[in-house]
């Protein structure tokens, strides 16, 4: 078992082991009553053993299930989640978990930071995606028509617990998409990561994997919690990424547009001169290596409306961010028009 310690305006554990779920209730130590959100694929495959392990502690616990897919992760859902925690009177000192990948995460834990202005918050991942990337550093949002997070919220967790056999249950596209966030940390900070991708499969190896990802993100949260500035590093291939899984009807998973995002920006630090030929060559085998689409093929105007929507825009331009080399990118303002000409 692996333990991270993340030191934000709340500090909290994020806990990378085996066997995890049957023993969760023992690492929730406050509150009395738990409601677990749980998507459809979620609740089915590991629900009655997260209650089970939460009333074995003596806790209450309840179950609220959604529909599993990016496409309800929107107000209406938020909306019933929120009623469905004042219908099981929670209070203040209770807690929600989510339990899921990170849709799931992204909404409970924004119905979590909303509900009486702020809940308990437990995360338990259950996809790669969300165990490297999204269960840790606070960011909760729901889509809007506009674009992806558009509503949400900063909200650090209480705890983080990230079982590794949940990964057993993934889908391969999946497990793919997940590989999408870990060639971004390797772009960002270690180079090693992308050697990694196509050899990581047993479980110790996956810890391992897991543990890496956190700690960079560890390290940029705790400069930068609201990304006011090297946060928005994290945000490599996610502007075009974004765009992308929006015109694409969110039919490609989130790993999938943003390893589309990722290579499309390797591009133009190319062609600006930034980074090496043999950059772009390293990332785009990578990619391909993780079974991840490199390009896709929509409307340039559909994708520039996405991205005038993104939250990182700004006056009459966006902040991108863009690779020097691999594990070294830089974050570049640049106008809308010039934008549209990279498209």
């Amino acid at each position: 078992m692996r333990t991270v310690r993340v030191n934000a305006s709340k500090a909290y554990d994020v806990i990378i082991g085996t066997g995890l779920l049957e023993g969760i209730g023992k690492y929730i130590k406050k509150p009395r009553k738990v409601a677990v959100i749980a998507d459809t694929n979620t609740g089915r495959l590991y629900g009655s053993r997260v209650i089970k392990s939460l009333t074995d502690c003596g806790l209450e616990a309840g179950k609220f299930e959604f529909q599993a897919g990016e496409r309800n992760k929107n107000l209406s859902t938020y909306g019933r989640i929120l009623d469905y925690l004042a219908l099981s009177k929670l209070d203040r000192t209770d807690a929600v978990l989510a339990l899921g990948g990170g849709v799931t995460g992204d909404m409970a834990g924004f119905a979590a930071a909303t509900y009486m202005r702020g809940t308990g918050y437990i995360q338990v991942p259950t996809s790669l995606l969300a165990a490297v990337d999204s269960s840790v550093g606070g960011k909760t949002a729901v889509d809007l028509e506009a674009g992806k997070n558009l509503a949400g919220a900063f909200y650090q967790p209480d705890i983080v617990i990230c079982d590794i056999e949940t990964l057993d249950t993934l889908p391969e596209r999946e497990k793919r998409s997940g590989m999408g966030e870990v060639i971004k940390y390797g772009m960002l900070a270690e180079a090693g990561l992308l050697d990694q991708v196509p050899q990581t499969s047993d479980r110790e190896s996956m810890e391992r994997l897991i543990e890496t990802c956190v700690s960079i993100k560890r390290d940029i949260v705790q400069q930068d919690e609201f990304e006011s500035g090297c946060r928005k590093l994290l945000n490599f291939g996610h502007t075009i990424g974004h765009a992308v899984e929006k015109v694409s009807g969110y039919s490609l998973l989130h790993g999938e547009a943003v390893a589309i995002g990722m290579v499309s920006m390797t591009k133009a630090a190319l062609r600006m001169g930034l980074c090496s030929e043999e950059t772009l060559e390293i990332l785009t085998k990578t990619v391909s290596c993780a079974g991840l689409p490199v390009s896709a093929e929509y409307d340039k105007d559909a994708l520039f409306d996405a991205i005038k929507s993104d939250k990182k825009a700004a006056g009459d331009g966006i902040d991108i961010v863009l690779p020097e080399g691999i594990g070294k990118c830089r974050i570049q303002r640049i106008s809308f028009s010039d934008m549209y000409e990279l498209l």
